[in-house]
């Protein structure tokens, strides 16, 4: 029985850096990541922790490639439309948005949180007020998943 590192890969995002890295650590730990988390996730996405984590088969790194669909996802990403918009972004720029993995978007069908403080946010009242965010990264906290 082959043990589950072996079959398996955590694949942390290594190109996610903060834009302003000598302010974002002090902007995080002043709560901003919550108070302001649209501007937040997309500035200072490693300091306030949201950068992304995919468990996926090795079977499928060797045939997976990430890639943009459209020439202005730079554009649309620095303007926020990862974090606006993330259902079109998601599929057509996630090399842009950082959010490549092997199903393109979070596995079918599992439903879970991709961040550490969702929980937490979700209780604070962020599924309703940031629905976008929260709706992608944690539709288990925000009892947003789907029922088969």
């Amino acid at each position: 029985c082959a043990s589950y590192q072996e079959n398996y890969i955590l694949e942390s995002n290594v190109w996610c850096l903060d834009k302003h890295p000598g302010k974002c650590p002090t902007w995080a730990v002043r709560g901003d990541c919550r108070s302001n988390a649209d501007y937040m996730t997309y500035v200072c996405p490693k300091s306030c922790g949201v950068c992304m984590q995919t468990l996926y088969s090795k079977e499928t790194e060797e045939t997976f490639k990430c890639a943009d669909h459209h020439e202005s996802c730079g554009s649309w990403a620095y303007l926020g439309e990862c974090w606006r918009n993330p259902n079109y972004m998601n599929t057509y720029c996630p090399d842009t948005c950082n959010t490549c993995h092997p199903h393109h978007g979070f596995e079918d069908n599992i439903c879970a949180d991709h961040h550490y403080s969702c929980s937490e946010w979700a209780e604070h009242g962020e599924c309703l007020l940031n629905p976008a965010f929260m709706s992608h990264n944690c539709p288990y906290s925000c009892n947003m998943c789907a029922i088969e």
